[in-house]
């Protein structure tokens, strides 16, 4: 079978099966929903998940670390640290098998406006990521760090859901930040603006 058409086809059934609300969901319906995800992983129909450039993440039908295993921060965006500066409420991404597994199976219900997550590096490196096990869109900002806690935005890009095709800086950053597709707009955030990230820089 084609593979863009195999990925298509896996687009629209995992929407379709994510279309219901999870809180009525009946416990049968979501055992369902988890097997035939699973049984799309194992197959080799999904794409491997969303990582980045230093380890190639594993197909996999669950994530090894939950999103409430992630503690949170405000990542603030602006020229500088004032009042109005935009602020992103974010799950921080410290360890190497955090940062490789990203959002990968997040659902678009999980990662409402103004939530994202911050991939936090333990100096500037070069990176790429992909959103191969993605299940929505993304926006990307990429930022090299300029002092602790604080980066310059270098690149900012899209990544498309199941998409194959690495997204990177076009330098080594530090720190990369993922958010909904879209809700960069909130902030107008553009390349050289400042990222402000409260998070200690991590040993590997």
């Amino acid at each position: 079978m084609n593979e863009d058409f195999t990925l298509t086809l896996t687009h629209k059934l995992l929407g379709f099966l994510q279309s219901f609300d999870r809180a009525s969901r009946p416990a049968s319906q979501r055992i369902i929903v988890a097997a035939v995800i699973g049984v799309l992983a194992v197959g080799g129909i999904l794409p491997a998940g969303c990582g980045g450039g230093d380890t190639e993440v594993l197909n996999t039908s669950s994530r090894s670390n939950s999103l409430s295993s992630l503690f949170r921060t405000t990542v603030s965006v602006g020229a500088a640290p004032r009042p109005d500066t935009a602020q992103y409420d974010c799950w921080v991404a410290s360890r190497p098998s955090q940062r490789d597994e990203g959002f990968a199976f997040i659902s678009a219900s999980e990662i409402p406006a103004g939530r994202g997550m911050i991939v936090v590096y333990p100096e500037n490196r070069s990176v790429a990521f992909a959103g191969r096990n993605t299940l929505v869109d993304l926006q990307v900002v990429f930022a090299e760090g300029v002092g602790e806690g604080v980066g310059r935005i270098t690149d900012i890009g899209s990544i498309a859901a199941f998409s194959r095709n690495p997204v990177g800086a076009s330098r080594p950053v530090k720190y990369v930040m993922f958010v909904p597709g879209g809700d960069l707009a909130r902030s107008n955030a553009k390349v050289g603006d400042l990222l402000f990230v409260p998070v200690t820089t991590p040993r590997n």
